[in-house]
C-alpha cells in the first residue's frame, strides 16, 4: 500500500510508525531544507 501526505509550509509535524511493519518514507522538499530541521534521537 502507498500513501502520501502533504505538510504545508511552517507547520510543525512528526511521523510515527505504530505498526509492527517497517516504515519507509521519502521526503521531497521545495524550496530547499537548509537549516529548517531538528534531529531528535
Amino acid at each position: 500500500m502507498h500513501e502520501g501526505i502533504e505538510v504545508k509550509p511552517l507547520l510543525l509535524h512528526q511521523v510515527f510508525n505504530r505498526s509492527e511493519q517497517d516504515l519507509e518514507f521519502l521526503v521531497i522538499s521545495q524550496p530547499n531544507t537548509k537549516n529548517d530541521r531538528v534531529s531528535r534521537e
